[in-house]
């Protein structure tokens, strides 16, 4: 590429990069590397007949890597993976409660991360990007080995799914034998985990892996097709069934599987790579003995292909033919099985479905049904049963009994050009459906249900609500949080404790990084699994804790007046009051007034060491805003409200709490009373405002930065419930002892009220300078 060529290309101007390409190749000639950067120009264009063409000649010109191929690729697959709302490709399958969204499989070594999302060990950290495949959440890989395995999620599978912890381990080791080139020894384990579960796509996927290094490429295709009809949506299905079909030669058809998985997900590098591969293969001159294999057997292709595939390469290809494979995707998805009446239909459509690709990268009308473009058709029905094809060995027998050989059928035209182990079709007999995980008769549904779960069936024998106690309080758990020591409990119940101490309290472990986290998203695994297995005890569970919150909300309302009550120090109405929490109780107090909606307490002043020895008079605070710190301490920003008058005194979970009448200022009873208290209130207002300025000018600054500056006129003042803000502001700054404050927030009389500060005024005025005042704010 010329410097021109690249700086366009560079800064995304690729027609321009492929127009100056284009003059380059009339003057200076052809070569290869033109032809490849050509192409490439012409992929990231958009243009991918062009593309395709300038491939192919690039090839034809000289030695060409498919890794060279990476902008093809690329630009294939941002098509593919464009949204649309008429298209959805992800999560067609059920939400299996316990299997992990990652694999897609039963858990194996259950690990709840802080978002309240479950996912295996193995998974999460194999896992790039480390982010949580539900919610996004990020997290760090060197955390995931601190995170211990959920201990009651192990232990209920432990109890409910053996069959399937044994099918697990003998995957583990059957994954062995694989990563040290045993490929029959894993077959055969492979084989006996699914003599457990057969329904398990994990292990189908693995022998298809097993099938395909052991070069038995028809195998492997079977199992990428069961992988495939088992889990649909899951992107490695795909790739496996592309692995499969290039080892038979069918790299159109293992293009096409290649992008259906990158369509599920553009990450997966070896689909990338693979693809790459096999459009090289597609794109690549025939090579001698392949053409005098052909010319034996179909003169009339190989005459065509040699005088027309230099010329015109794969130059149908265009956008709509895209568009079509992208519908075909959501058709192989949506449909994993037809129903017996459309049968036939069905199996229609996916002939039409399958010949897409060929469309998509044909030469033309004769090359595109040539042998270097085979196609292969499925029926979208689980193929074979395990059982009756002697596929699943008892469990007496060790040794793997491989599948049936595929069904050859050769299509009647006589341009579709087939490999003798290429592309075939299954009759209708085959059709058969696999078995349920219980290996009882009833077959598994694998079309797409009308809810989003899948639910498994657990003997009535093993189910006690028992298991999923919380150990804090006795009861079923309810809103499970885990811990990273991988132990539950409520999530009310595990504050409450680190209120007191950041440990867990079964095992000790710290959990200081828990709570600087602030950790309290609800396991959605437990949680879910209660509210399917223990539907009336959930009920019963969440009534009770409803019952808990509204007595809090009731805190503090008209219908019942009994409030929590912060014992500290004097608050008034419509006045910010910050406050540092830091003991457990108003901890716990502050956690449950923010459940239950109400984001109120009201505040109160000492009368004594004995903090339930309080004064009768107080004031109602609002939360506003928290902060919290690390080690659970918090910074609760609130705002004065209705003041009240203490009746009874009583306790809760250790805070105190009190029953009270809310005071209200007495309204004027008539215009007189009205006007006669407007000018006293601007009259102390006046003298409130001139003593204000008349404070020097450090003593003034640290009363604004204490109580803030002094507060503006409202409307009808004399009107309002609790009067104005500015006299209570002016009450917070005056040099007044606690007692003569709790005596004024306990008038109901405005006027009064008016009446004690002009007296105060009057005193503080005639000291020198304010200098009480300032001393006092000190």
């Amino acid at each position: 590429m010329n410097e021109l060529s690249k700086q366009a290309f560079d800064t995304d101007n690729f027609d321009l990069a492929a127009e100056i390409l284009e003059r380059s190749l009339v003057e200076e000639g052809p070569s290869t590397e033109r032809y490849l950067c050509l192409g490439d120009s012409y992929a990231r264009g958009g243009h991918l007949e062009k593309a395709f063409v300038a491939y192919s000649s690039s090839i034809q010109h000289g030695r060409v890597s498919p890794s060279r191929l990476h902008h093809l690729v690329a630009s294939l697959v941002d098509t593919m993976a464009q949204r649309d709302e008429t298209v959805v490709l992800k999560n067609l399958s059920k939400a299996d409660i316990f299997a992990c969204v990652i694999c897609k499989s039963f858990w194996t070594e259950p690990v709840s991360l802080q978002c309240g999302h479950t996912f295996c060990r193995a998974c999460l950290q194999k896992n790039e990007p480390s982010n949580c495949k539900t919610c996004g959440l990020s997290y760090k890989q060197e955390r995931i080995s601190l995170i211990k395995t959920n201990v009651l999620l192990v232990q209920t599978l432990e109890k409910w799914f053996p069959r399937e912890l044994e099918a697990i381990q003998l995957k583990s080791i059957g994954s062995k034998c694989f990563a040290e080139e045993r490929y029959l020894d894993a077959v055969g384990l492979f084989t006996e985990a699914l003599s457990r579960v057969p329904s398990d796509h994990l292990l189908t996927s693995n022998r298809s892996a097993a099938y395909a290094c052991l070069e038995q490429y028809d195998e492997a295709l079977n199992d990428a097709e069961l992988t495939i009809s088992l889990q649909p949506d899951w992107p490695k299905g795909y790739y496996r069934k592309g692995v499969a079909l290039s080892g038979l030669g069918e790299h159109e058809q293992a293009a096409y599987a290649y992008l259906q998985c990158l369509t599920l997900d553009q990450g997966v590098q070896t689909a990338r790579a693979a693809l790459a591969k096999s459009l090289h293969k597609i794109l690549s001159p025939i090579e001698a003995e392949e053409h005098f294999r052909r010319s034996n057997s179909r003169p009339a292709y190989f005459q065509h292909a040699v005088t027309s595939l230099p010329q015109s390469p794969l130059s149908s290809l265009s956008a709509k033919s895209l568009e079509e494979l992208k519908s075909s995707l959501h058709d192989s998805l949506a449909k994993t099985r037809p129903s017996k009446s459309s049968a036939e239909a069905s199996e229609q459509k996916q002939e039409t479905k399958s010949d897409v690709m060929s469309h998509l990268l044909n030469v033309d009308a004769v090359a595109a049904t040539s042998s270097s473009f085979a196609t292969f058709t499925v029926t979208d029905s689980y193929h074979h049963n395990l059982a009756k094809s002697n596929s699943l060995p008892s469990s007496s027998n060790s040794s793997p009994v491989l599948p049936r050989q595929r069904e050859l059928k050769r299509c009647p035209s006589d341009q579709d050009v087939r490999r003798e182990s290429g592309s075939r079709k299954r009759s209708n007999q085959d059709k058969i459906e696999p078995m349920s995980p219980t290996r009882c008769s009833t077959p598994i549904k694998l079309a797409r249900p009308d809810n989003d779960i899948k639910y498994r069936k657990v003997s009535a024998e093993l189910l006690d609500k028992d298991d999923f106690e919380c150990s804090l309080c006795m009861r079923l758990l309810h809103m499970p949080v885990t811990t990273p020591c991988g132990h539950a409990f409520c999530r009310q119940c595990l504050d409450r404790v680190l209120d007191h101490s950041p440990q867990c309290p079964l095992c000790k472990s710290s959990l200081v990084e828990y709570l600087a986290e602030r950790r309290t998203s609800v396991t959605e695994a437990i949680d879910s699994i209660i509210r399917v297995y223990f539907l009336k005890d959930y009920e019963e569970r969440k009534v009770q804790h409803e019952e808990e919150l509204a007595e809090l909300a009731r805190m503090g309302s008209e219908q019942q007046s009994e409030v929590p009550i912060f014992v500290c120090t004097l608050a008034f109405p419509k006045l910010p009051c910050p406050l540092h929490v830091f003991e457990p109780r108003y901890r716990l107090m502050i956690r449950q007034v923010m459940e239950a909606g109400t984001r109120q307490f009201g505040m109160c002043m000492a009368l004594g060491d004995d903090e339930s020895s309080f004064c009768d008079y107080g004031t109602m605070l609002e939360i506003r805003d928290i902060q919290y710190f690390p080690d659970g301490r918090s910074v609760v920003d609130c705002i004065g409200g209705r003041r009240f008058r203490v009746k009874e005194r009583s306790t809760r979970d250790g805070y105190n709490t009190a029953k009270v009448d809310f005071i209200k200022d007495d309204v004027p009873s008539n215009p007189q009373e009205e006007q006669a208290l407007t000018e006293l209130h601007e009259q102390v207002h006046t003298k409130a405002s001139e003593w204000f300025l008349s404070i020097g000018g450090a003593p003034r600054a640290q009363i604004v930065r204490h109580f803030g500056t002094f507060p503006a006129l409202e409307q009808e003042p004399v009107r309002q419930t609790h009067g104005p803000s500015w006299h209570w502001w002016l009450c917070a700054v005056l040099p007044l002892d606690p007692r003569a404050q709790t005596a004024i927030i306990a008038m109901s009389s405005l006027k009064a009220r008016l009446q004690a500060l002009q007296r105060v005024l009057a005193y503080v005025s005639r000291q020198r300078g304010g200098a009480g005042a300032g001393s006092t704010a000190q």
